[in-house]
């Protein structure tokens, strides 16, 4: 009886793995973290604004990265990014970046919430990709 529960022991061991790091099937890592949005209350709705983002970041990675700004003005879960404003960062790169982008507000009401939404990404990427990491932050009216 102890050989079999060896045995299916190995086989969960095996089969699942050991190894915890979410990204290892990933070669490159980042972070982002959303510092300050000016403004992010008290605005009105369908109106633009000129937000500035400031921005945190950090790149562990043999590869470029690249960040990213946009907002949920069409639909409240789709974010358009703002090609213009994408900034090229250097392999384990670290550091801030301040975003000067206009945007026009969308009260989505029971729906959601209208947000400025950054990540970072491998550079360069298909037009499809997947960000290394994703932050938001609620604008309110």
């Amino acid at each position: 009886m102890k050989n079999i529960l060896f045995f299916l022991f190995l086989i969960i061991i095996f089969t699942f793995g050991c190894d915890t790091d979410e990204n290892s099937g990933n070669n490159s890592e980042g972070t982002i973290t959303i510092i300050n949005v000016t403004p992010s209350s008290d605005l009105d709705i369908d109106t633009s604004y000129a937000f500035t983002v400031e921005v945190s970041y950090n790149l562990t990675s043999d590869n470029q990265g690249e960040l990213n700004i946009g907002f949920n003005t069409n639909s409240v879960n789709t974010f358009i990014m703002d090609t213009n404003s994408k900034i090229i960062i250097s392999s384990g790169g670290s550091g801030s970046h301040t975003f000067s982008v206009t945007a026009t507000t969308k009260d989505y009401g029971v729906n959601g919430d209208f947000k400025a939404f950054v990540n970072i990404a491998d550079y360069p990427h298909e037009s499809t990709y997947m960000p290394l990491d994703t932050d938001t932050q609620i604008l309110t009216f």
